[in-house]
């Protein structure tokens, strides 16, 4: 089910750049014991990172192509969150939050673009996507929250860290079948049954069915076969 593993990766993607929206001035207070002047700036470099890269995340697609760019962008991002929860310093925190905002940068205009390559039903597909995403960014602050009150702040931030580590995981063979699919022709068939809201959504690799179904639209477009209109002949 690919859709399902792009809901994942939108919701380890989503709930990995909250954590950092709302923890990392905190983290840089509470933890590294930073200057109340310069704990904010840890938030502020993940924001100039992540909105510089985002900028540039057609350009850098275009370049290496998907696969390597949630590659990439699951690799920056893990290894960020590991650099902020390893070294005791603001500057080495910087960093961490720096490389994170780089790698969260590229996941959703990665994601987005392999739901419009899929083909199918897009809008249904990307709103099923799109609610992966925001329930991260909603069930984030809670599970967080909680962790870092019942046990500490580093502890909660490993969470995150786990999700930017499933970004490239579980990003990687979904969007390679689906560049796959999209680069070979019409084989990604996508099969909805609609249960509920969201409904049940599965995707495969099937170039049988795809050939068929498009036998089937080109015979659909063929134009109908007009017919003479009976006019009255005209009176001498």
């Amino acid at each position: 089910m690919l859709v399902a593993l792009l809901g994942v990766v939108a919701f380890a993607g989503h709930l990995s750049e909250g954590a950092a929206i709302d923890w990392a001035a905190l983290h840089a207070r509470l933890v590294l014991d930073a200057d109340p002047a310069a704990a904010p700036l840890a938030y502020t470099v993940f924001a100039v990172a992540m909105t510089s890269i985002r900028l540039l995340g057609d350009p850098i697609r275009a370049r290496l192509g998907a696969v390597r760019t949630i590659q990439l962008a699951g690799g920056f991002a893990t290894v960020g969150y590991l650099l902020v929860l390893l070294v005791p310093n603001i500057v080495g925190a910087w960093i961490g939050w720096a490389l994170a905002g780089v790698g969260l940068a590229t996941v959703v205009p990665v994601v987005f673009s392999a739901v419009g390559a899929a083909g199918g039903s897009v809008g249904r597909a990307l709103s099923v996507v799109t609610a992966f995403g925001y329930s991260g960014l909603l069930v984030g602050p809670a599970v967080l929250g909680f962790v870092a009150d019942s046990a500490s702040l580093p502890v909660a931030l490993i969470i995150p860290a786990v999700m930017a580590a499933v970004v490239g995981l579980t990003g990687t063979p979904a969007i390679r079948a689906i560049t796959t699919a999209a680069r070979e022709g019409p084989g990604l068939v996508l099969t909805a049954a609609g249960h509920g809201t969201m409904g049940r959504w599965s995707y495969m690799i099937c170039p049988q069915a795809a050939a068929s179904s498009t036998r089937w639209a080109t015979r659909r477009a063929r134009p109908l076969p007009v017919t003479p209109s009976r006019r009255p002949p005209p009176s001498p």
